[in-house]
C-alpha cells in the first residue's frame, strides 16, 4: 500500500526530527519498490490489465502517456522533496548553531560578573582600609590603574574601591567611626550666615564707663568700655575710629598687662588673650576692630556676632519687597574707595560710601543716581566700586569712568561703592538731599524711571539675640524675683553700673542671676550718707548726669542734693514703682569723720533737711542727719513715705578699702581708722544697728565679701572701689547670697 502522502518535517533538529526524516526515506524507498514489483509483475503476467491501467496514473491522481513517464515524474518530485528536506536540515542547524554562540556569550558574561563580584567582595571583605589618602585626587596619582582592597579619603570620610568595568574610584560609602568626632560639630559648621570680621560689639559696651591706666571700669560720662575681646600675641589689629585712646591687654586669666599706645593700627602684646578699648558715644555706631593691617570701614551688614540666631519677635518684615538692595540712609561718612579699599578721606564732609551691601554670586546689578530736583534716573559711571568675597577680599575694582552695570563673580558676597554729597554739601538731613541712590538686582538693562525705595525683607540692625528656650529657668526654680524691677542707691561703688542697664557694673551679675526686669543705676560718687550741701545734676529719667561745677545745668536736668539722706535726691532719683531698693554706702562716711552717734532720736526740731519739711510727705519731724545712725535713720523714713510698697535692703559698707594710704590698691598689713578713730567695722555695726530698729533686711557685705586689706589687690585697683572683674564678682556673690532669703511683698 503506497505510504504517499509523507509526514510534514517541520523545523525540529532534535532526536525526534532525525529519526522522522529515516521515517520518510523508508516511505519513499517502500513506494519505489511496490512500483517495481508491479512494473515486473506487468512484464510477467500479461493478465492483469488493470494494473498496466494504474500504471498510467501518478501519486496526485495525474495521468501519465506511458509508465515510463509516470515513473521519471514520480523520481523528479521525490529528488525535488528531498533537496527541500536538505535545505530547510541546513538552515535550521544554522540557525541552532547562532543560538549556541550567543548563549556560550551569554554564559561567559555572566561567569565574568560572578567573578568580578568575587574579586571585589574579597578585596573589601574585611573591611579595613589599605591605605589612607588626604585626598581622592591623591589616591588616584598613587593608583592610577587601580588595586586591590579599598581606601579611607580623609576630605570626605569615605572608603574608595576599584571598579574595573569603569576604571575608576568609586566611593562605597562613609567609613565605620564608633562615634562623631570632638569638635568636628560646631558654630561654623551648623551655621549659614557669614560671620563678620568686626570684633567689636557696640551691644556688650559698657555706657558710662572708661578703661583707666590700670586695665580696671571707672565711671567716665561720654564713653564706653568695650567688652574682653579676644586676640592673639603678636597679630596686628586695625580700628577707624581712635579720639577716645584707651586700649588695654589681658592674659588669658584677663588679668591686666599693659597699656597701647594710641593708634589706628595695634599689636597684640606677649602673653596677650584679650583687648579692652574705649569708645567714645559719638563713635559707638561706626566702631570697627578687625585683624591685620587693613582700613575696613564700619558698616551695620557685618556687625559683630553675625552668627548669632535671630530673636524672631525683633524681625521687621517688609510689606512689600524691591529690586532696591541698598539703604542710601545708612552709609559711613568721611571713608572713599581709593585704590581699591576704603580710606580716610581728607574731604570728609563731602564724600562717603556704602555700607558692605550683601550680593547673589554671578548675578547682574546696575548702580543708578537719581537726582531728586530734576527726577532724573541715570546708571552711575562715575562713582569707584569693589566687589568682595565672604572675607571682605576685594575681587574687582570698577574706576571712574566705569559704567556701573556689573556681573559679580562667583565668590563675591559684598559690594561696596563711593557717595559724593557735591561740594555744596548736600548731604545735610535726609529731606534735603539732591541726590539719591540705588542699587538693582537681576537688572535687565532697563533703567527705572523713578526712584525706587529700599524693602527689603529683613531690615537693617536687626538685634542679634539668641532664642531662648520655651520655658524659662527662672520661673522653674520658683525665683521670686523675676521680672521684678530695682533700685541700686549709693556712691561711687553704685556709681560703677549707673543707668537704666541690666549690664553694668556688679549689678549685672545680680541681674542675671535673679532676672529682673530693669534696673535703676542711682550712683553719685563722693556723697555720704549723712548730711551735706553738695548739689548734683539728674537726667530727666532720674539717672546722674554731673556735678555742680558752678555753671549753668546742663539741659533737661533737675538740680539736687547728693546725701543719701536727701528728700530731694530720694524723690529725684528714685521712682515708686520699684520693688526692690538696694542702700550701699558709708564709705565715704568713715572718710569724712562722720560721727556714728547715738540711737537716733525722732524730732520736730530736727529741720536740717529744708526739701523734707516743706514736701507733702513730711510727718512732722526728722532724724540728727549729721551723725551717720540719725542718717540712716532719716533715710529709711523717706523710703519708706516715698516707696510704701517697696522693699528696702540695706548693706554694710565695703570692707578692705583704703583711707589714710595705698591708694593705688595695694595691699596692708593693718586695718585703717579714721581721724575719729572709727574702722569701717565700726560703721558697719552701726548700720545694722538701725537695720534692725527700722525692721528691714540688711546684708552684711563688710563681714560676707571677702575683701579685707591683705588681698585687696585682687579686687580693687585705686584703693577704694571693685572696678576689678574680680572685685565686682565678689560683691555681686555677698549680695546675691543676702537678697536670696529675701521676699518681695506680695
Amino acid at each position: 500500500m503506497m505510504k504517499w502522502p509523507y509526514e510534514n518535517i517541520g523545523v525540529l533538529t532534535t532526536r525526534a526530527f532525525r529519526n522522522l526524516l529515516n521515517k520518510i526515506f523508508g516511505d519513499i524507498g517502500a513506494d519505489m519498490q511496490e512500483q517495481k514489483t508491479r512494473v515486473d509483475n506487468l512484464i510477467n503476467g500479461a493478465e492483469q490489465p488493470s494494473e498496466v491501467v494504474d500504471m498510467h496514473l501518478g501519486r496526485d491522481s495525474q495521468t501519465y502517456p506511458v509508465a515510463r513517464d509516470m515513473v521519471l515524474g514520480e523520481l523528479a518530485k521525490t529528488e525535488a522533496a528531498q533537496a527541500e528536506i536538505n535545505q530547510d536540515t541546513a538552515s535550521q542547524l544554522a540557525e541552532e548553531s547562532t543560538q549556541r554562540t550567543n548563549a556560550d556569550i551569554d554564559l561567559n558574561i555572566r561567569k565574568a560578573d560572578q567573578s568580578f563580584v568575587d574579586s571585589q567582595f574579597a578585596a573589601i571583605i574585611s573591611g579595613a582600609p589599605k591605605g589612607t589618602y588626604a585626598t581622592l585626587s591623591s589616591l588616584k596619582a598613587a593608583y592610577p590603574n587601580g588595586t586591590d582592597g579599598v581606601m579611607l579619603v580623609l576630605e570626605d570620610g569615605k572608603w574608595y574601591y576599584w571598579n574595573s568595568m569603569v576604571n575608576d574610584w568609586l566611593p562605597g560609602g562613609v567609613y565605620q567611626s564608633s562615634k562623631i568626632a570632638d569638635g568636628s560639630i560646631n558654630l561654623e559648621h551648623v551655621t549659614f550666615s557669614i560671620p563678620s570680621q568686626n570684633l567689636f560689639s557696640k551691644n556688650k559696651a559698657k555706657s558710662g564707663m572708661s578703661i583707666n591706666s590700670y586695665g580696671d571700669e571707672v565711671p567716665l560720662v561720654g564713653c564706653y568700655a568695650s567688652d574682653f575681646i579676644p586676640v592673639t600675641e603678636g597679630n596686628w589689629y586695625s580700628r577707624n575710629k581712635f579720639s577716645v585712646t584707651r586700649i588695654a591687654f589681658y592674659d588669658i586669666n584677663r588679668t591686666f598687662l599693659s597699656i597701647a599706645s594710641p593708634s589706628a593700627y595695634f599689636q597684640a602684646v606677649a602673653n596677650a588673650h584679650f583687648v579692652r578699648v574705649n569708645v567714645g558715644n559719638s563713635e559707638l555706631d561706626e566702631y570697627v576692630i578687625i585683624e591685620g593691617l587693613n582700613p575696613f570701614l564700619n558698616n551695620s551688614r557685618r556687625l559683630y556676632e553675625g552668627t548669632k540666631t535671630l530673636d524672631l519677635s525683633s524681625v521687621h518684615i517688609a510689606e512689600e519687597l524691591t529690586k532696591n538692595i541698598f539703604d542710601d540712609n545708612n552709609t559711613v561718612s568721611g571713608m572713599v574707595i581709593s585704590s581699591g579699599i576704603p580710606v580716610s578721606s581728607v574731604n570728609q564732609e563731602y564724600v562717603e560710601v556704602s555700607e558692605y551691601i550683601p550680593v547673589k554670586p554671578n548675578t547682574r546689578y546696575g548702580l543708578f543716581k537719581y537726582d531728586v530736583k530734576n527726577d532724573i534716573v541715570t546708571l552711575l559711571n562715575d562713582r569707584r566700586l569693589i566687589t568682595l568675597d565672604k572675607d571682605g577680599n576685594v575681587l574687582a575694582f570698577y574706576q571712574n569712568g566705569t559704567t556701573l552695570d556689573i556681573t559679580t563673580e562667583a565668590n563675591c558676597v559684598y559690594i561696596c561703592f563711593n557717595i559724593y554729597n557735591g561740594f555744596n554739601n548736600t548731604r545735610v538731613s535726609e529731606d534735603q538731599r539732591l541726590y539719591r541712590h540705588m542699587a538693582i538686582e537681576n537688572f535687565d538693562g532697563t533703567n527705572p524711571n523713578e526712584f525706587i525705595p529700599y524693602k527689603q525683607l529683613l531690615h537693617r540692625n536687626v538685634p542679634m539675640l539668641p532664642l531662648y528656650n520655651k520655658f524659662d529657668k527662672a520661673k522653674v526654680l520658683n525665683n521670686d524675683w523675676y521680672n521684678k524691677e530695682w533700685c541700686s542707691y549709693g556712691d561711687s561703688i553704685t556709681a560703677i553700673g549707673n543707668g537704666i542697664s541690666l549690664t553694668l557694673g556688679w549689678q549685672a551679675y545680680v541681674n542675671s542671676y535673679f532676672h529682673f526686669a530693669k534696673h535703676y543705676g542711682m550712683g553719685v560718687g563722693g556723697q555720704s550718707i549723712a548730711w551735706n550741701t553738695d548739689t548734683f545734676y539728674a537726667n530727666e529719667d532720674g539717672t546722674y548726669n554731673s556735678r555742680d561745677g558752678g555753671g549753668n545745668p546742663p539741659e533737661g536736668t533737675t538740680e539736687h542734693k547728693g546725701a543719701f539722706c536727701s528728700w530731694e535726691r530720694i524723690k529725684t532719683m528714685i521712682k515708686q514703682s520699684v520693688n526692690l531698693i538696694l542702700i550701699e554706702g558709708g564709705t565715704n562716711d568713715m572718710a569724712e569723720n562722720v560721727p556714728i552717734g547715738d540711737k537716733p532720736q525722732w524730732s520736730p526740731s530736727n529741720i536740717a533737711d529744708n526739701d523734707w519739711v516743706n514736701s507733702e510727705y513730711y510727718n512732722g519731724g526728722d532724724f540728727d542727719i549729721s551723725t551717720y545712725k540719725g542718717a540712716i535713720a532719716s533715710m529709711i523714713m523717706k523710703l519708706q513715705r516715698w516707696c510704701p510698697n517697696t522693699i528696702i535692703v540695706l548693706t554694710t559698707p565695703l570692707s578692705g578699702n583704703s583711707q589714710n594710704s595705698h591708694s593705688d590698691g595695694s595691699n596692708a598689713t593693718d586695718f585703717d581708722v579714721n581721724s575719729l578713730g572709727l574702722s569701717m567695722e565700726d560703721y558697719a555695726n552701726a548700720s545694722k544697728e538701725i537695720a534692725h530698729m527700722f525692721s528691714i533686711p540688711i546684708i552684711d557685705i563688710y563681714g560676707t565679701v571677702g575683701i579685707n586689706p591683705f588681698n585687696r589687690n585682687l579686687y580693687i585697683s585705686d584703693g577704694f572701689h571693685p572696678y576689678k572683674e574680680n572685685g565686682k564678682k565678689m560683691l555681686a556673690r555677698a549680695l546675691i547670697s543676702g537678697i536670696k532669703v529675701i521676699q518681695p511683698i506680695i
